[in-house]
C-alpha cells in the first residue's frame, strides 16, 4: 500500500526513543518523549494566508528527531509508521 501524507504532513518509520538524562526526575508520563526515525513520505505543504503553498523543506530520506506530541501510530502492510505535523520535526541529522 501506497501513503501519501496530506498538507504539512508527514510519515516516518520510527528508529528508537531518545531517553533524556537530567538532574531533575520526573515521571515518565510528564516527560515528552524524542524519537528518531526515517522520513518515507511528505505532503506538498500548506497553504499560508494568502493562499500561496509553502513547499516542505523535509525531505524523503532525511532522518529526523521529532516530538512524541501529535505522532499518530499506524499499521500498514504489518509494519509501525508515524505520521506528524513537520512542526514537530526538531532536527534533520546530516551525516551517517
Amino acid at each position: 500500500m501506497k501513503v501519501k501524507p496530506c498538507f504539512n504532513n508527514i510519515l516516518v518509520i520510527p528508529d528508537e526513543k531518545i531517553k533524556r538524562k537530567g538532574a531533575i526526575i520526573v515521571p515518565d508520563q510528564s516527560q515528552e518523549a524524542t524519537y528518531m526515525g526515517k522520513v518515507v513520505a511528505v505532503g506538498e505543504g500548506k497553504f499560508d494566508n494568502n493562499g500561496n503553498l509553502l513547499p516542505m523543506k523535509i525531505k524523503v530520506g532525511d532522518k529526523v528527531l521529532y516530538r512524541s506530541y501529535g505522532v499518530t501510530k499506524v499499521d500498514i502492510d504489518g509494519k509501525e509508521y508515524f505520521i506528524l505535523e513537520d512542526i514537530n520535526v526538531l532536527a534533520v541529522l546530516e551525516g551517517k
